[in-house]
């Protein structure tokens, strides 16, 4: 895995490279702008491939306009060409640039990885002559250029990727990708969010329904509080049936998220509904171009193909990726099985102006458990790992796809895109037994959406010291709600609770501006105007159609101040919003949206391999919901407030060994009662250690041998009625070696092979239909999973 690092200046334009005779040397320059100091790479070699034979029968010659990427390593990751005079002439450039190398840019004398728009001319050779000279040397000035400004001669001109400032100290982007190791077993798009800093996942629904996710002192169930997007298209669900902003990510295939940026905290003007705890935005990526293919097979019937296939000569955001994944769980009623395919293009149209394309289709179904009543346990009347209701699991499925133009220039850059996706969730849940009816309390809860949305932006620098964006987003959900009571002993419905048809839009305009101040401060403010427009068919109402209207203004800001080189410090503030179920709405209503407000003061450190960062954060929402097991939905449970501290610290102290670790404590408090928000774990603490070194060469082969560990700590997280569950550590690894294009790799999860409780609740249930019924609250818990072994077999060609 590549290292974590701070978002950067988007698209800036740093410096202009200009054509030099050859024994010019190239020296060292700084360009500074309004968020970084940087230097540019630095070209060191660069190969001699024959002329085309094709192009040369022709005739033909001329520059070939290519985009690079060039890694932190200095290497180039990725090529695209943007125009060329001729197809050989183009695949010949490509061939050429794949093996230059560079001496890395540097933000800080830390590496960091580039895009640069580079010309290779191809001059026809005088007679006799097999390669094309080589593009001539450069030298770097630091002055950014302006349009006018560059010569015919000009080689390239370097631009930071497009990862935009950060909005606080704890504002990161993860460089995930191919890593050598497998997934653990049953892990999607979900799984990936472990290793996010303060971010900790639940699964106790079964291996399909949406994960349960905490950050940050936030219990956001499966996502009412933290807006989750992948690919540019986003994930939270409008109103859904189980829950308010559901998040499902089982459809992502791991391999193919390149990163993933974690922001705590609502400081992002771009960041919309359920942006209360934060935001997690996936970029889909195949790093290790080429064909891969993986083959997983492991305890308890796991079975997991995966392939994914990028070309070469594309960059890493073109690519097609498939899965079929099976197995039958651990322990009773928890067998799941899922299909996914992806794929991603990216076409040049003209120079500076690409079309991105994305498409993916998931299927999958699922058994659950459910929960066991923790004293029906102790009493051996249950199994830790059985159920009470095999009716329970469910049937999950997503299409989508997007269209999207981008345009980079100088000093501007663009883009709009829209985006259709089909979504369909099937759910059959016991949490109570016989409380509430004597048939049986099991729900069936079905939900059918289609929803289209869209957005852009206009980015420039309109002074030497500002730069100003505008933007919009828009989404227009149509959703079908229904829910049933099951009958325990046939799992046949025979009482509906629910039964809706909701159109909900949504449309945000924001403006947002960074501003170079002296004495190193940058000061990144800007605004959020959102509104919501509901119409709601209810039938089972007294007053079937209703319409309502909701809509908020919300300031963000950020200052930052660079006191010495290696120290940034920040102070970050921001309103944010949650909208509310369309159920809850009356007739004429301005939609009752939860607001909140947040800030933290903190800073980043780096010393040599070494980056740290600690802040202080402090968190108020107006109106907030708990998930109540009983009616198996979202309450009200008024305010409530969050204040705590994030530490995280990133070390690669040798070039094969990676080492990430996040410690985030919170105090979570409702501050009319005075009592703990329930269900927020005290504290949350991920460490990851990665490992990986060629060792030689075995019959002419290159061979290499890798390592990974993970652990994950979670504090005791306060229950209902002064209940408290335990603490947790969980420990996971892989090991593996690699042979040429092939790998083998053992992956183990839950190593302690911990009995742990996933999850645990305190509420009123009455399993046992003979007897009388007792309304007294009890603790029941969901079972994690145990000692988990898998092997894996991949093959890269």
């Amino acid at each position: 895995m590549a290292p974590l690092s701070p978002s950067l200046p988007g698209v800036c334009l740093v410096a202009l490279l200009l054509a030099a005779p050859a024994a010019a040397q190239v020296p060292t320059a700084t360009t500074t702008s309004s968020a970084a100091a940087l230097v540019p790479p630095q070209l060191l070699s660069q190969p001699e491939l024959p002329y085309p034979d094709e192009a040369k029968a022709l005739g033909v010659s001329g520059p070939v306009r290519l985009t690079l990427t060039v890694d932190e390593a200095g290497d180039v990751s990725a090529a695209q060409v943007l125009e060329a005079p001729h197809p050989s002439l183009a695949r010949a450039a490509l061939a050429a640039v794949a093996l230059f190398r560079f001496a890395p840019a540097l933000e800080d004398g830390v590496p960091i990885a580039v895009t640069l728009d580079f010309t290779y001319r191809f001059v026809l050779p005088s007679e006799g002559e097999t390669a094309p000279p080589e593009p001539p040397p450069v030298a770097l000035h630091p002055e950014p250029s302006r349009p006018g400004d560059a010569p015919e001669s000009s080689a390239f001109t370097v631009v930071v990727l497009g990862k935009r400032p950060p909005r606080s100290a704890t504002d990161f982007t993860l460089s995930l990708g191919v890593t050598h190791a497998a997934p653990p077993a049953g892990t999607s798009g979900s799984a990936l969010m472990r290793k996010a800093p303060g971010v900790y996942i639940a699964q106790h629904g079964g291996v399909g329904k949406g994960h349960q996710i905490f950050l940050r002192g936030f219990d956001a169930v499966h996502g009412q509080d933290v807006a989750v997007s992948a690919g540019g298209i986003p994930v939270n669900e409008v109103s859904n049936v189980h829950g308010q902003g559901y998040v499902d990510l089982h459809y992502v295939i791991p391999e193919v998220v390149k990163s993933m940026r974690v922001l705590a905290g609502p400081f992002d003007p771009r960041q919309g509904d359920f942006a209360v705890a934060g935001s997690l935005d996936m970029t889909l990526g195949l790093t290790r171009r080429g064909l891969i293919g993986r083959v997983t097979a492991g305890r308890f019937g796991l079975l997991r193909a995966m392939a994914a296939w990028g070309p070469e000569s594309e960059p890493d955001e073109t690519f097609v990726a498939t899965e079929l994944v099976r197995a039958n769980g651990f322990g009773e009623n928890r067998a799941w099985g899922r299909l996914s395919a992806m794929g991603q293009v990216v076409l040049p149209l003209m120079p500076g102006v690409s079309l991105r394309l994305m498409s993916s289709t998931y299927a999958g179904r699922f058994d659950a458990a459910g929960v066991v009543r923790a004293d029906d346990y102790a009493a051996g009347r249950i199994g830790f790992y059985d159920t009470y209701d095999s009716n329970q699991g469910g049937a999950s499925a997503r299409h989508q796809g997007l269209v999207e133009v981008r345009y980079e220039g100088e000093g501007t850059d663009a883009a709009f895109s829209t985006w259709v996706v089909r979504r369909d969730l099937r759910l059959r849940q016991d949490f109570t037994g016989f409380l509430l009816n004597p048939e049986g309390d099991g729900v069936e809860q079905t939900s059918g959406a289609t929803t289209f949305g869209g957005g852009g932006y206009y980015r420039r620098a309109v002074a030497e010291r500002l730069i100003g964006e505008i933007g919009v987003q828009f989404r227009h959900d149509r959703t079908t709600r229904v829910q049933d009571r099951l009958r325990t002993v046939d799992g046949q419905a025979f009482l509906r609770d629910l039964e809706d048809d909701l159109q909900i839009t949504d449309l945000g305009i924001y403006l947002d501006g960074e501003l170079a101040l002296p004495f190193d401060l940058v000061l990144r403010g800007g605004v959020r105007a959102e509104g919501l427009a509901y119409v709601i068919d209810e039938t089972l109402a007294a007053s079937p159609r209703r319409e309502a209207f909701g809509y908020h203004l919300a300031p963000k800001a950020t200052l930052q101040w660079r006191p010495m080189p290696a120290l940034k410090l920040f102070a970050s503030y921001g309103n944010g919003f949650r909208s509310p179920q369309a159920v809850t709405l009356g007739q004429g209503e301005r939609s009752p949206l939860t607001v909140v407000q947040g800030g933290e003061l903190g800073g980043r450190l780096r010393l040599g391999p070494l980056e740290a960062t600690l802040a202080g954060f402090a968190t108020y929402v107006e109106e907030d919901l708990i998930f109540d097991h009983t009616t198996g939905q979202n309450v009200f449970s008024g305010a409530t407030l969050r204040t705590g501290a994030a530490l995280v610290a990133e070390a690669q102290p040798w070039e094969f060994l990676h080492v990430l670790g996040s410690l985030t404590w919170t105090y979570a408090v409702q501050p009319e009662s005075g009592q703990r928000v329930p269900y927020v774990p005290a504290f949350v603490g991920r460490l990851d250690v990665d490992g990986h070194e060629h060792v030689g060469e075995w019959f002419g082969i290159p061979a290499g041998l890798f390592a990974a560990a993970g652990l994950t700590v979670v504090g005791p997280r306060p229950l209902p009625f002064g209940e408290s569950s335990a603490p947790l550590a969980l420990l996971e690894a892989s090991v593996g070696v690699e042979l040429g294009p092939v790998a083998l790799s053992l992956e183990g999860m839950n190593l302690l092979n911990l009995e742990y409780r996933d999850g645990e609740f305190v509420y009123a249930s009455d399993f046992m239909p003979q007897g009388a019924t007792s309304m007294l609250p009890a603790r029941h818990f969901t079972a994690g999973q145990p000692l988990t072994v898998q092997g894996t077999l991949t093959v890269d060609y």
